[in-house]
């Protein structure tokens, strides 16, 4: 018998009014059991219970699940497991019922009114079908229910969307049994027709276009239909060229453009065909036109040609068509020349405080020097400035053009500055004074050209220097370019610019031309040179020999003639010349004392002699008197001057020594009729000019240096007189003569040939002696300061008659120096001329970079330190 649980056995004795020990019902309840606790034997542990051994157990006691169905209208209940591991019976379940028409699932197989054939149709008595329905008791109905007809005027099967509709069994005709055409006054709009870009709903389904994106077909050829609006597929215009504010002079300006696309229309960006161009000027105005328009790829050029009148800034403009993004870009038409300002300074001159300089030409205060640079700077007011065509050029007397190169300069107050250096010296300039043209060229980058013309006023005039003393010797010029100036009663030391380097104390006597030395080593590292002169000239007394140091002005040695007032003075020039001593040879100045009728005499001095006989030496007692201011020159160890003839007193001739002699060299005197002038020496020649009492008298003498005969090399007409003479490099003599014509400047080939005369001059015949250059120039002083061309003679330029130049004694010429005395090369030489009338020595840039050292007697007393010795090089200037 199976046993009761003690909750079953409990409610059996309630039942029977019988209550059972509770020991009894302890026995009954299922003994509780664990990993601990284990069931007695013949019992198993089932959920925590021991329960009787090898019995199946459907569940776990006291445990529930549902049970019964949940389909249709069948709900499931719940059941229990009993204490011996049993299901009860299932309690609260609703299970199926018989199926009835009511639209519900009661039989729960999954099926609604399934036995009833709802839908299916039946027929009514007014002849009208209808269909089975559930009626509301459960069961089934025959229900018919009239057509709703709706009108169809455009018979496309679908009738007007939101017409009332009426009823019928019968459909009426021109209806539809639906309402769902949108336009029903267009057979091709209906709901599910295809769609077509045309801007309208063709598939009534409250879209338009939505097939093609849109209502692509109201768009601009150049949009897109998004988010409900036409949009451009371009996002921007970028301008290629021309780049902002390109100016031009009214020339076609190319204009590219590159249509930007969206990238969203990259891979269809359909391009137009062109764009919108336009111009438009910033102040009014015609915008100028546009050609036909090229494309390619998006990329867009056009020309534009501006109005023919006007400049200004003018926008031009690209536009894509219908509304799209578009760019401006300026161009600035610009016609108008550039504007260019051409500033030459003025010059500024040395500082002077001795007040004794005079640096300012007198006649034209600002005229820079011939020698001088120049910085002449360019400005340019214009905005559009091509700096690479701004030329500078500078045009000599001849007209030649001569480019002066530019860079530019800061600071700049206008749109662009430039300088140049102006070489003052490269262009030709045959004139004392006046101005060098300068041109300046400039060019826009459009093309507007502009010439502006200036000048630079300029000057040969150096500087003058106040001797504060009368001259009438010809200046000496030493190696380091310092000019000796030999005044009444001193003898003083002038730098190249002008200044005073020393002077010698007054000896209140006539000096002579100074005569310069060999350089020598001053015991310093250095070297310095002597410049001799002598005292008692020009029929003064207390003749004396002295030689000076250069550098210092110190007298090195002095050599009093015989120390007597009586015993005459010093006539004409000196000559240096190397001469033989018991202790080697010695440089040796000589000079002629002028005496009484017996007492001519040479006279001596060699500041490096040993004794004072040797440095002081005198000979040649009772010399043939020298006559006039003729020079002496020497030739090796000989001399030779002038002297009145030894037969008769009104005649004169040619007389040679040699030093240390009291006699005449073998052959000398040589006689000549006429009056003679100051020698020269030309190789184994002495040529001197000559005037007499006839025709044959008169004219060039050449005599060897051996002696003998002399010879008239050129003849004059008998009224002539002749100055100073001066041989070139071709054997070619250059004299002044006073001739029928006036004063008169000629050139004769010693050799033989015709002559060139150049006349209608001015001026003493005997004041100077002509000076050759080694450019080719002669210069004299003839009326006026002159330079002419050796070759034949013609003008190249001379100082007006108002100049302010006096004319002077003889002239002197040197090359450029710097400060320091050091030779400046290609650069044009100086002129120096001492003035007796003003008392002043003169300096003058000339063309010519110093004498002509290829010239056998370039000037008076042959070169620059008056050496009167044809051995002496002409080497002041290389």
């Amino acid at each position: 018998m199976k046993r009761l649980t003690w909750a079953a056995g409990l409610m059996l004795l309630l039942a029977g009014c019988t209550v059972p020990e509770l020991g009894e019902l302890e026995k009954e309840k299922p003994r509780a059991c664990n990993a601990e606790h284990a069931c007695a034997g013949g019992y198993e542990c089932v959920g925590g219970l021991c329960l009787p051994a090898g019995i199946p157990h459907e569940c776990v006691p006291n445990t529930t699940e549902a049970c019964g169905r949940s389909v249709g209208e069948c709900r499931p209940g719940q059941r229990r497991c009993s204490h011996d591991g049993t299901w009860g019976a299932c309690e609260g379940e609703t299970g199926p019922k018989s199926e009835v028409c009511n639209d519900l699932d009661d039989d729960c197989d999954g099926r609604t009114d399934e036995d009833f054939t709802l839908g299916a149709l039946c027929d009514m008595t007014n002849g009208c079908k209808g269909a089975w329905s559930c009626d509301s008791g459960g069961g089934r109905t025959c229900v018919v229910t009239p057509g709703l007809w709706h009108p169809d005027e455009d018979r496309d099967g679908q009738g007007a969307r939101g017409s009332p509709g009426i009823d019928g069994c019968q459909q009426p005709m021109g209806h539809a049994p639906n309402a769902l055409d949108c336009d029903d006054t267009n057979y091709s709009r209906y709901s599910g027709a295809s769609e077509t870009c045309n801007a309208v709903d063709d598939d009534c389904d409250a879209q338009v276009d939505e097939d093609f994106g849109g209502p692509a077909c109201t768009c601009a050829a150049t949009q897109e239909y998004v988010g409900g609006a036409c949009v451009s597929r371009f996002a921007s215009v970028t301008v290629l060229e021309p780049a902002e504010g390109t100016p031009t002079g009214g020339a076609e300006v190319t204009l590219r453009m590159r249509l930007e696309v969206k990238p969203e229309f990259a891979s269809n960006p359909r391009f137009p065909a062109e764009l919108v161009f336009s111009g438009t000027g910033v102040a009014g105005g015609q915008g100028g036109s546009f050609s036909a328009q090229s494309s390619a790829e998006g990329v867009y050029e056009v020309k534009w040609l501006p109005s023919a009148t006007g400049e200004g800034d003018v926008k031009l403009t690209a536009a894509v068509p219908d509304g799209g993004p578009s760019a401006t870009v300026t161009v600035n038409v610009d016609r108008t020349p550039p504007a260019v300002t051409l500033v030459v300074p003025n010059p500024t001159f040395p500082t002077d405080t001795s007040g004794r300089a005079q640096y300012a030409d007198p006649n034209v205060p600002n005229a820079w020097r011939r020698d001088q640079e120049v910085r002449v700077e360019l400005q340019v007011k214009e905005p559009h400035v091509d700096s690479s065509s701004l030329t500078l050029e500078v045009k000599g007397t001849d007209g030649v053009s001569k480019a002066v190169a530019l860079t530019p300069s800061t600071p700049c107050s206008v749109n662009f500055c430039a300088q140049g250096t102006v070489n003052l010296w490269e262009s030709r300039f045959d004139a004392f004074r006046g101005q060098m043209e300068l041109v300046v060229n400039a060019r826009d980058t459009v093309g507007n050209t502009k010439t502006v013309n200036g000048s630079i006023p300029v000057t040969r005039w150096k500087w003058a220097y106040d001797l504060f003393d009368y001259v009438e010797t010809n200046p000496a010029i030493g190696a380091r370019g310092t000019i000796y100036v030999s005044a009444r009663s001193r003898l003083l030391a002038v730098t190249p610019e002008g200044k005073l380097k020393w002077q010698s104390l007054p000896s209140n006597n006539y000096l002579s031309t100074p005569v310069v030395g060999q350089p020598r080593d001053n015991g310093f590292g250095g070297s310095t040179e002597i410049v001799y002169v002598a005292s008692g000239t020009n029929g003064s007394s207390y003749s004396e020999l002295y030689a000076f140091d250069g550098d210092l002005g110190q007298l090195r040695t002095g050599c009093p003639l015989s120390g007597s007032s009586f015993n005459g003075n010093i006539h004409g020039s000196l000559t240096l010349l190397t001469t033989p001593s018991s202790t080697g040879d010695k440089e040796t100045v000589v000079a002629l004392l002028q005496g009484s009728a017996n007492s001519n005499r040479f006279v001596a001095i060699r500041p490096d002699a040993e004794t004072s006989a040797e440095r002081c030496p005198e000979f040649g007692n009772a010399l043939q008197r020298p006559i006039g201011p003729g020079g002496l020159v020497s030739q090796g160890t000989n001399l030779f001057y002038v002297s009145e003839s030894s037969t008769c007193c009104n005649s004169t001739e040619l007389a040679s020594y040699t030093f240390g002699s009291n006699q005449s060299r073998l052959d000398w005197p040589v006689k000549i009729e006429a009056t003679l002038g100051s020698p020269v020496l030309v190789g184994t020649q002495l040529v001197v000019p000559g005037w007499g009492n006839s025709l044959n008298t008169r004219g060039l003498f050449s005599v060897p240096t051996s002696g003998s005969l002399s010879t008239l090399r050129y003849q004059v007409p008998s009224n002539y007189s002749l100055g100073g003479v001066s041989v070139g490099s071709a054997n070619e003599a250059f004299l002044t003569v006073n001739g029928s014509s006036g004063v008169e400047l000629h050139r004769f080939p010693l050799a033989g040939g015709t002559a060139t005369v150049k006349g209608g001059l001015s001026g003493p015949v005997s004041a100077t002696t002509p000076v050759l250059g080694r450019d080719g120039t002669l210069y004299s002083t003839l009326g006026t300061l002159s330079a002419w061309s050796t070759a034949d003679l013609s003008s190249r330029w001379s100082a007006s008659s108002q100049s302010g130049i006096p004319t002077g004694y003889e002239l002197t010429l040197d090359c450029a120096r710097d400060t320091a005395g050091t030779q400046i090369s290609n650069r044009p030489g100086v002129l120096y001329l001492s003035a007796y009338s003003d008392r002043r020595l003169y300096a003058f840039v000339v063309d010519s970079q110093g004498l002509d050292a290829s010239a056998q007697w370039p000037k008076f007393q042959h070169d620059v330190r008056n050496t009167g010795n044809p051995a002496t090089p002409v080497t002041n200037c290389k």
